[in-house]
């Protein structure tokens, strides 16, 4: 694997990563970090739907519905460009994960976002979903089909 496909698939997992925490969470560990930038939105925040789909099992995909989603793009004075996208009616949360992308791009930011934002959403997201399962194990149930002799 390359450079630039290590880089690329950490992007991909710093976005999924900001996509799944709250917002109130990604300024919280944003703030510290002063990171001052100008930019201009290339899409403003803005609120759509976007398709989800399902499956059945590996080749019975389907149309589930439609979800409400946030979107912004933006471009830093020094060229690069952000985008975030997220789940719900969540304008500010998008316009600050495209900013947070772009200042990713940004050699001299990038292992400061991954230790100080990245890193720290993804445990309490592991945490949140270890907490979820533990709560619903205890409710499992096994269906099981008995043949009927004949």
């Amino acid at each position: 694997m390359n450079v630039d496909n290590e880089f690329q698939t950490s992007r991909q997992c710093l976005l999924s990563v900001l996509a799944k925490s709250t917002r109130q969470s990604i300024e919280v560990l944003w703030k510290p970090l002063a990171i001052v930038v100008d930019y201009r939105c290339l899409k403003k925040p803005e609120i759509g739907m976007a398709m989800v789909r399902a499956a059945a099992d590996k080749n019975d995909v389907f149309n589930m519905g439609e979800m409400t989603i946030s979107r912004c793009v933006i471009q830093l004075e020094s060229g690069e460009i952000g985008v975030g996208y997220c789940a719900g009616r969540e304008k500010n949360k998008a316009e600050l994960i495209a900013i947070i992308d772009a200042c990713f791009q940004i050699p001299e930011w990038y292992k400061t976002i991954e230790e100080k934002i990245k890193a720290p959403l993804q445990y309490q997201i592991d945490q949140k979903h270890k907490r979820d399962h533990a709560m619903v194990k205890p409710s499992t149930v096994n269906f099981f089909t008995m043949v009927r002799g004949e």
